[in-house]
C-alpha cells in the first residue's frame, strides 16, 4: 500500500511539508530481522487470540513491542512534524512490497505486515443448495472478503468488504445476488474517503466483484501537527467456474 501524498485546495507549500519514506529511510539486514522477529511474534498472539479481540491484540502489542523499520519511520515523522505546519508522508508500492511479511492465521486469514501499515485480511465463503434443472446443474457459493487495515502504532484506521453470491456449473460462473460492499473507520479523528465504489462483471469463465476507494486520514502526533497519509486501496472477490474463491487487493 502506498502512502499517496498531496497538497488540498486550501493548503499551500508554507504549510505542508511532504516527506518521502523510500529516501528517508534505509533499511539494513539486520533491520530486516529484527522486522521479521516482531512479524513472528504478532502472529503467533493472533493465532492464540480470539477474531474479536484482533483490535486490542495489535494495539496492545504494538505498544509494548518494536521493530526498527517502524521506529525508523516514527523517527521521519517526530523529527518532521511542526504545529504550524501538515506533515504528509508518501512512499512507493515498492517500498511496502520489498519488505512484506505475510502470514497464515487459519481459517482463511492473513496477517500482513509491511514497513508502514498492517492488515488482517480474511475471507469467509459458504456452499448453498444447488438448484438442479432438466439440462444443467448450477451451483452456488457466498463470499465475503474484509480488510482491516491498522497503522504502525496499532490502532485501526479502517475495514473495507466486498460480497457476493454466485453461481457457477463447472464451465463458467455468474452473478446470482447479493452483491454488496461497504467500509467502517477506525478511531482516527481525521478522516475522509472519496471515489468510493463497487461494481461487479464478468472475467473470462471467472466472475467478479469490487470495492474500491481513496481513504484519507490524520493523526495527531505528540501535539506537534497532524501526520496524513492517503491509501488507494481496491479489494477483490473472484469465483472461477468450478466454484473457487479467490481473493486479492491492490494499492497504489
Amino acid at each position: 500500500m502506498s502512502a499517496i501524498a498531496g497538497n488540498t485546495e486550501n493548503e499551500s507549500d508554507e504549510t505542508v511539508t511532504t516527506i518521502s519514506l523510500d529516501e528517508e529511510i534505509k533499511i539494513e539486514h539486520a533491520d530486516l530481522t529484527d522486522f521479521t522477529n516482531f512479524g513472528d511474534s504478532l502472529s503467533e498472539k493472533l493465532l492464540s487470540s480470539k477474531n474479536e479481540d484482533y483490535d486490542t491484540v495489535l494495539q496492545e502489542f504494538c505498544s509494548e513491542n518494536t521493530n526498527t523499520i517502524f521506529e525508523k519511520v516514527l523517527s521521519v515523522i517526530s523529527d518532521n512534524t511542526d504545529p504550524e505546519k501538515t506533515l504528509y508522508l508518501d512512499s512507493s508500492n515498492e517500498f511496502s512490497s520489498e519488505y512484506e511479511l505475510t502470514y497464515d492465521l487459519g481459517n482463511d486469514q492473513l496477517l500482513i505486515i509491511t514497513p508502514t501499515y498492517m492488515v488482517i485480511d480474511t475471507l469467509t465463503s459458504t456452499d448453498e443448495t444447488s438448484e438442479s434443472s432438466a439440462c444443467s446443474t448450477n451451483n452456488t457459493k457466498s463470499a465475503v472478503c474484509t480488510k482491516t487495515y491498522y497503522s504502525i502504532a496499532g490502532n485501526k484506521i479502517f475495514t473495507i468488504a466486498v460480497e457476493c453470491t454466485f453461481y457457477y456449473n463447472g464451465s463458467r460462473a455468474w452473478y446470482k445476488s447479493g452483491f454488496d460492499y461497504y467500509y467502517s473507520r477506525g478511531t482516527l479523528s481525521f478522516w475522509q474517503v472519496s471515489n468510493w465504489r463497487g461494481w461487479k462483471e464478468a472475467s473470462g469463465t471467472s466472475y467478479k466483484a469490487y470495492c474500491s476507494g481513496n481513504f484519507h486520514w490524520g493523526i495527531e502526533y505528540d501535539g506537534n501537527g497532524v501526520v496524513f497519509q492517503e491509501y488507494y486501496c481496491k479489494n477483490t472477490l473472484t469465483c472461477t467456474a468450478d466454484g473457487t474463491i479467490l481473493r486479492t487487493a491492490t494499492y497504489n
